[in-house]
């Protein structure tokens, strides 16, 4: 989808690679990063959300997924952002669809 590539091209811009050996060195486990400050990341998400804005919650939901079996840390923030936009549309069993998200 085309908005999963300029999500990512606009990441890869965004990169700082001071920000991302300091991530390295914090956690324990080895994490997927690109190393975009979390500013930068949400400023990013609300600039991207327009293209995705006028899908279906079901269809919204299909590209967060898509961001979240990335595994990278960005791209699962900014799906978190894009999900909890439509936190009004929501029923009891999107709740099953933010477990297996987590």
């Amino acid at each position: 989808m085309k908005v999963i590539q300029n999500l990512r091209k606009e990441l890869k811009k965004n990169i700082n690679l001071e920000y991302k050996a300091n991530n390295d060195r914090f956690f324990k486990k080895p994490i997927k990063l690109y190393g975009v400050l979390t500013p930068v990341i949400r400023q990013i998400a609300r600039d991207l959300y327009r293209p995705v804005q006028d899908l279906s919650k079901t269809e919204l939901f299909d590209v967060c997924e898509q961001l979240m079996s990335s595994g990278m840390q960005e791209e699962f923030i900014v799906a978190s952002a894009w999900a909890f936009k439509r936190r009004k549309e929501l029923v009891k069993s999107d709740f099953n669809i933010f477990k297996s998200w987590v």
